[in-house]
């Protein structure tokens, strides 16, 4: 039986979740070292999107623990990476091209700040 839509998204959230919050650390020193007229909105914004992936992460990472399923970087090149992931005891790879890879991860930083910026709170 193929992998459901809801297992997919697990799997995927632990390939790109890291990598997001690799972008949002790394971002979040940088953004730390300027100078901004009033940065700590700036830094709650990119805070509270690493709080949202983390805890997204956390709860992919459970899900995938509690039905014995594991997933492994099977083969990386130049052009894509491939991941082996093993789900009710079949075997599936799934295989990614970094340009892809890369765009997908950007648009999750846009869905996570959207996020933690919430609703406007002026009148």
């Amino acid at each position: 039986m193929p992998m459901t839509q809801e297992e997919l998204m697990h799997y995927e959230n632990l390939i790109y979740l890291p990598m997001v919050l690799a972008v949002l650390k790394q971002d979040r020193e940088h953004f730390v070292e300027m100078s901004f007229k009033f940065a700590r909105p700036y830094q709650e914004i990119i805070d509270n999107a690493i709080k949202a992936v983390e805890s997204d992460y956390r709860f992919s990472k459970i899900y995938n623990s509690k039905r014995y399923y594991k997933l492994v970087k099977y083969e990386q090149n130049k052009t894509n990476t491939t991941y082996q992931c093993a789900f009710r005891g079949t075997e599936e790879r799934l295989a990614y091209q970094h340009e892809e890879m890369r765009d997908r991860t950007e648009k999750l930083i846009s869905v996570y700040f959207s996020k933690s910026v919430g609703v406007n709170p002026l009148p």
